[in-house]
């Protein structure tokens, strides 16, 4: 949904699963745990945290304002793989200070509840 919207691009400045050292203005996504799946249900519960890394403070505050706006409260949404019931920030925009490279450091953490449609039950 991010790189759908224009903001990043996978594989450029859009990356999931790893921090990666460059470039200096990227966005990473991690899974940061859930809950567990629902015992009668297919629906699951994931935490997904975003960092943004810019060397400009405003433009990494406004990518991830942007992500905000696309992603928090959205609902019934058909991804490749999984159908996207809901989603909402569990945070606000965290200032995670800068690394050792004075790049600075943004976080925002979202609640999904979705249902992986590759599963038969």
């Amino acid at each position: 949904l991010i790189q759908q919207s224009g903001v990043g691009t996978q594989g450029e400045d859009l990356f999931a699963g790893h921090m990666v050292p460059n470039p200096d203005n990227v966005i990473m996504v991690f899974s940061s745990g859930g809950g567990e799946q629902d015992m009668y249900l297919d629906t699951q519960y994931a935490l997904i945290d975003i960092w943004v890394r810019d060397r400009h403070s405003d433009a990494g505050y406004d990518k991830l304002l942007r992500i905000f706006e696309i992603l928090h409260r959205i609902g019934n949404v058909q991804l490749d793989r999984y159908y996207m019931y809901f989603m909402h920030a569990t945070s606000n925009i965290l200032d995670m200070d800068r690394d050792s490279q004075t790049r600075k450091l943004y976080k925002i953490t979202f609640r999904a509840i979705y249902r992986d449609t590759h599963v038969v039950s």
